[in-house]
């Protein structure tokens, strides 16, 4: 791919200069060209809008996963992508579409304004500036903090949802989720509330930062306790590698959650091929390439019930920056975790600057990665019948023993033996999973057994995120119950493991094997 070769026909054209202002449009051949696609592919502006239109609608069409009537919730971030996709479905939905759209949306946008570093006045008005692009679609929305997170159960449900109306009538902190025709107007709608706020911002009146989760006017605010919680568990991750890949997997758990609250079968997102092609190397990178499928694939079936669609995933960022500005597309950005951090300050950034350089003096280089990660995959026949805890992908973990997976926890394994320092005993020793009375490191364990049974829970890829964290209790509370609940399953299969009968495969009769 970045060698020039006289016998690969698969090498970029030839570079030309740039075009005149002559130049026609290499479609309709009439009117003058307005952008540059490609090397050699000038469009003009309409010629360019059908063609973006036809390739979103195509991937669409190709997959034939949505049924029509059928419920869907469109992920905003705020960025160019995701509000092109907004504009995409509107325009997909209007009565002037040639083939009409026929499902039903939703839109969200998920507020990670506490992980990032936001201020509440940050955070208000970046939620304001959601909020109208939502109002101006006529589509029901929701605004979702990330700290709805830290209460979703090992279920992934809610399991303090019930206190949501009471937060509503106090003004409790930054708001979640708000439907068009709901009670509140959202984080910055400028309502003025009587009570104190007593989340983010408490001792200041609560102008409009309560909201109301949906028609029924739930209010899920996110509470001063709850949002130091977040931030706690991102400063206590080293790494802005892990904090974007603990991001990402919180961002999904919600989502799944208000698509199961709200009866939305599928959710799309907002990604281009350009991020699909980032995400496939570093993903590589991190560990993460048994779940490759599921993290660049149009259809993501990891949550089973919930399916993530990635419509946009045939246009690079180049054509969607160039949908943004000739047709003026209203974005809403905001910051994320690296915006500050520069383009080595984690795998994620220096994967896409490495690509996005490469990209500029080779044009195929996104489309050959991007189509390059379409053929990666694993057998779904060896999939493994438990998922991992934290990003719900398929356990890679249980491997050969020549495998690299092996190798590196026997290396582990190894250093851990070697180090000066022993680790640190277990925070409250009375609740120790080996139910004796000191902590099971003192009775010469190599490690706790609550570490233990966590990383048995967890997939290659979120071990090494859990790693670079000072304390894996900061992990959100879904993660450590459903780590304990397969810790309890697995202690009891022991015990009653010499009661099970087992597969008779050696050919033995039937007295025997009773």
């Amino acid at each position: 791919m970045c060698q020039a070769n006289e016998d690969d026909k698969d090498v970029d054209p030839p570079r030309v200069g740039k075009p005149s202002m002559g130049t026609v449009c290499m479609k309709c051949k009439e009117r003058r060209a307005s952008m540059l696609i490609r090397v050699n592919d000038p469009f003009c502006r309409e010629c360019f809008r059908e063609y973006f239109v036809h390739k979103f609608r195509a991937v669409l069409g190709k997959r034939k996963v949505i049924e029509p009537g059928e419920k869907v919730l469109v992920a905003v971030s705020g960025g160019a992508s995701s509000c092109t996709l907004l504009a995409q479905v509107q325009l997909g939905l209007s009565r002037e579409s040639h083939k009409r759209l026929k499902f039903i949306p939703g839109l969200v946008h998920v507020d990670e304004g506490a992980a990032c570093g936001e201020t509440v006045e940050e955070r208000v008005a970046a939620n304001a500036r959601i909020e109208e692009i939502f109002k101006q679609s006529g589509f029901p929305y929701y605004i979702v903090p990330l700290e709805q997170a830290l209460r979703l159960g090992s279920s992934g449900e809610c399991s303090a949802m019930e206190s949501g109306r009471q937060r509503f009538g106090q003004g409790a902190g930054l708001g979640a989720g708000l439907e068009a025709d709901g009670q509140g107007d959202g984080l910055g709608a400028g309502q003025d509330v009587d009570q104190k706020a007593d989340g983010l911002g408490a001792g200041q009146e609560a102008d409009g930062l309560g909201a109301g989760l949906g028609a029924d006017g739930q209010g899920v605010g996110a509470s001063v306790e709850e949002t130091e919680s977040l931030c706690g568990m991102f400063r206590a991750t080293r790494t802005l590698t892990a904090r974007e890949d603990l991001l990402f997997s919180l961002r999904l758990r919600l989502l799944v959650w208000l698509c199961r609250r709200r009866g939305y079968a599928k959710a799309m997102l907002g990604e281009s091929c350009t991020r699909v092609a980032v995400r496939i190397l570093a993903a590589l990178a991190l560990g993460r390439g048994a779940g490759l499928a599921q993290d660049t694939g149009f259809c993501d079936d990891r949550f089973g019930d919930v399916l993530f669609l990635r419509p946009m995933r045939e246009l690079s960022a180049k054509e969607v920056a160039l949908y943004v500005h000739a047709f003026g597309v209203r974005t809403a950005w905001r910051p994320a975790l690296g915006t500050r951090a520069g383009s080595q300050a984690s795998i994620t950034s220096l994967t896409e600057a490495f690509v996005t350089e490469l990209q500029a003096e080779f044009p195929s280089t996104v489309s050959t990665i991007y189509r390059t990660g379409e053929k990666i995959g694993t057998d779904d026949a060896s999939r493994a019948a438990e998922k991992c805890a934290l990003c719900s992908a398929f356990l890679d973990t249980d491997a050969v023993p020549a495998s690299a997976l092996q190798a590196a926890l026997l290396s582990e394994k190894l250093s851990g033996k070697h180090r000066a320092d022993p680790p640190p005993p277990c925070d409250d020793a009375a609740q120790c999973s080996s139910g004796q009375g000191a902590c099971c490191r003192d009775s010469g364990a190599d490690r706790c057994v609550n570490g233990e049974s966590l990383t048995q829970a967890l997939c290659y890829g979120c071990r090494l995120t859990v790693n670079d964290m000072d304390e894996a209790k900061l992990l959100p509370p879904f993660v450590l119950a459903e780590a304990e609940q397969r810790e309890k399953r697995r202690l009891l299969k022991a015990q009653i493991q010499e009661f099970l009968l087992e597969d008779d495969d050696g050919g033995a009769d039937e007295d025997e094997t009773l």
